[in-house]
């Protein structure tokens, strides 16, 4: 009974890690990824290259032809963190950026 029990947390956890992982790489394959990300070197001075999204932070993320939603959070190499929201209307995506917590 433990075994079995063991045996289908450890399922769970893998298949919690593989759609934030795919989540993960649907996000840094829109265009809105790399906008955030410029937005937040030239708003807030981060580097580029420190920029990315943590694995366990939860993001929302969907993409049609003219519409879309998405929020998630870039943290840099110094434990900063951003939250980053933006909607897609019309083809267009429009982006806000806000400065969030510090990452322990």
């Amino acid at each position: 009974m433990v075994r079995k029990f063991g045996a289908t947390i450890l399922l769970v956890a893998c298949i919690v890690l593989v759609v934030a992982y795919i989540g993960r790489g649907m996000v840094k394959s829109s265009p809105i990824y790399e906008e955030a990300r410029r937005e937040v070197h030239e708003r807030y001075g981060a580097r580029l290259s420190d920029l990315s999204m943590p694995l366990l932070k939860p993001f929302q993320f969907s993409e049609g032809n003219s519409v879309g939603n998405a929020e998630f959070v870039l943290c840099d190499a110094e434990r900063l963190c951003y939250d980053v929201r933006a909607s897609k209307k019309a083809d267009k995506w429009t982006l806000k950026v806000t400065r969030g917590e510090t990452r322990e």
